[in-house]
């Protein structure tokens, strides 16, 4: 990056930050606002007083948010629901930059800044009680997010370090929500798919996919030793995943969860309908990756195509409730590579029109001359 390049990322790094930050902090003096952070807060609250998750207080949702709230207690105060929602809004200022170091790394600079503009927009554009809460899906894409930047790493100079990371990522993701299990299934059937393409190179992703199941299996065993210590592995494996699959997810049919998608693009009080542009431009995106796959090279085109497997499976993955108007919050997993594969669009979009600009420019030199 030249020197203007860097100073233009930097400008709009600013401006991204400050326009996820200023308008929360209006939002601060309010104690609470859904049913899902109280229940939180209870159950940091129980963890505070040295009691066990799920063994003393039942939730089904996995145990990390539910830590990230007690620690900001114990710092700042029991039921200091304002420090949580300040964190939040650190949290997401943190994801945009992510977003941002996503789209650079496969499209530059300005790919990067589109996607993190187009996240700071649609993180704010749902309803008050999902965007100002403190939910499970916040940490959960904190955790995608890092993950996927890890993997594309790792993609580029193929050291397993970057998947192990990215592995342990991916198992963060998973205890923070459920659903982020797809996130963690694109890593694992990109590599397979990449494995079958090349046969040359199958050992190395053999490697890598091994690197990635090692990084999220130390994670998933370090929480499952210490439920287990705690008496709560029985009472956990039921709410985290038996009680969720067969009633949660289990009793809604299949049509529920794809009519998800389009109640989502009707009803005002959800992202996907405020956003629906940038629904679309994943879906130009997903239509048109094959040509950029090929123009941009190999470790490039690479990452292309797992952020189109990712962007497919994120929103699998938040729709598997079938949950449609007044769940808003669901959908917060499609933000990431959504945001990146619209970022990549914009640059690919900006570099369209400027090579049709220069060509147009030779075509009318010559008749400035003559004339």
């Amino acid at each position: 990056m030249s020197v203007r390049e860097k100073s233009a990322a930097a400008l709009c790094l600013a401006i991204i930050t400050f326009s996820i930050l200023y308008p929360r902090s209006s939002f601060f003096r309010q104690r609470s606002y859904n049913l899902d952070e109280g229940t939180t807060a209870v159950c940091a609250r129980v963890l505070l007083d040295g009691r066990m998750l799920y063994k003393d207080v039942v939730d089904s949702r996995p145990p990390l948010t539910h830590l990230a709230y007690a620690l900001i207690f114990k710092r700042f105060g029991l039921f200091d629901l304002r420090s949580v929602h300040i964190a939040l809004a650190a949290l997401v200022a943190v994801l945009a930059l992510l977003v941002y170091a996503l789209g650079a790394r496969i499209g530059g600079w300005r790919a990067g800044s589109a996607a993190a503009l187009l996240f700071a927009a649609a993180s704010f554009n749902y309803n008050s009680w999902d965007v100002l809460a403190f939910h499970t899906e916040w940490l959960m894409i904190l955790f995608t997010a890092a993950a996927a930047l890890c993997f594309l790493r790792g993609l580029s100079d193929g050291r397993r370090a970057w998947f192990v990371s990215a592995g342990a990522s991916y198992a963060l993701a998973v205890f923070s929500k459920q659903p982020a299990f797809l996130d963690f299934a694109a890593g694992v059937l990109f590599l397979c798919a990449a494995a079958l393409a090349k046969p040359e190179r199958w050992r190395e992703r053999v490697r890598s996919l091994s690197a990635l199941f090692y990084g999220f299996a130390a994670v998933s065993v370090l929480f499952a030793g210490i439920l287990a210590a705690g008496g709560a592995w029985k009472d956990f494996w039921f709410y985290f995943w038996t009680y969720n699959v067969r009633y949660h997810v289990g009793l809604v049919p299949a049509s529920d969860r794809i009519l998800a998608f389009v109640r989502n693009l009707n009803d005002d009080g959800t992202y996907l309908h405020d956003n629906a542009a940038l629904t679309f431009m994943t879906a130009a995106f997903l239509v048109w990756r094959r040509r950029w796959e090929r123009t941009l090279g190999e470790d490039r085109g690479e990452a292309v195509g797992f952020v189109a497997l990712w962007a497919v499976l994120a929103y699998a993955g938040s729709s598997l409730s079938g949950r449609g108007p007044g769940w808003g919050h669901y959908f917060f997993q499609v933000l990431p590579p959504f945001c990146v594969a619209a970022g990549l669009l914009v640059e690919a979009g900006i570099r369209e029109l400027r090579s049709r600009l220069r060509v147009r420019a030779l075509y009318s030199f010559p008749a400035v001359f003559l004339t």
